[in-house]
């Protein structure tokens, strides 16, 4: 006789934990209230190269960071082209760049998975300069993780950036401008924005924050130096399940 068995219930499967990543800019951050946490990391302002003219100035950190031992940090090499005096981009500033970047990358060894990150906000018509940069960068730094922020409209309809030569693209979801009411739309319908390129996202803490994000690295800003309260706040959001689950 066929004997039929119970059908086993099915355990839903735990969404696997979102990687957080504190961007510490240049400001006097105390972050070792992550001492033992899990799935997160810093991205920290560690050089910034100030573009004026035709020149360019280089600075290392000047503010206080402290990370508790076992926490990655990623360093940030920050373009500041923001001066009145507006840049030119010429090849002396783009080498300036591609140094301070290789610089970064050597400051963390070649250690496997390392990660280097450039933060630079270029003006369309500098493109062609940015493009050659990311060449000579990628060119000098090996197998390193390098990553850059983009604005979320260069993910979604101002698609230039599929061609670049980055491992990690990270759209900023705040300060948006007239692009962020139909962008946040798209997130709320899709989770994601459409270039694959941008496979990580931003937010900060003084903006409305997505509902769904479908991303597995959120880099995440605050307008403040951090406190452990935010941290803990943000963690809560997108990953409530993680020390149940340890």
């Amino acid at each position: 006789m066929l004997q039929l068995r119970a059908a086993t219930p099915q355990v839903p499967l735990a969404s696997p934990p979102v990687t957080l990543v504190l961007w510490a800019w240049e400001r006097n951050e105390d972050l070792r209230f992550l001492a033992g946490e899990r799935h997160v990391e810093v991205a920290a302002i560690m050089t910034t190269v100030r573009l004026v003219g035709d020149r360019a100035y280089v600075y290392g950190r000047r503010q206080r960071l402290m990370v508790p031992t076992g926490i990655r940090v990623i360093p940030v090499v920050h373009i500041d082209a923001m001066s009145p005096d507006h840049p030119v981009f010429n090849d002396a500033q783009r080498k300036a760049i591609v140094d301070a970047v290789l610089a970064a990358s050597r400051d963390i060894g070649e250690e496997e998975g390392g990660r280097v990150q450039l933060d630079f906000e270029i003006r369309t018509s500098a493109r062609n300069f940015y493009r050659r940069m990311i060449e000579e960068i990628r060119i000098g730094s090996g197998h390193l993780h390098f990553s850059v922020t983009a604005l979320a409209s260069w993910c979604a309809h101002d698609r230039w950036m599929q061609a670049l030569n980055v491992d990690e693209a990270i759209p900023m979801l705040f300060r948006m401008g007239r692009d962020g009411t139909s962008i946040r739309q798209r997130l709320a319908a899709t989770g994601r924005l459409p270039e694959p390129a941008c496979n990580s996202v931003g937010i900060s803490l003084d903006e409305p924050i997505p509902s769904s994000l479908l991303y597995s690295r959120i880099y995440v800003f605050s307008p403040r130096s951090w406190q452990s309260s935010d941290y803990f706040q943000i963690k809560a959001k997108f990953n409530t399940h993680i020390d149940e689950a340890s």
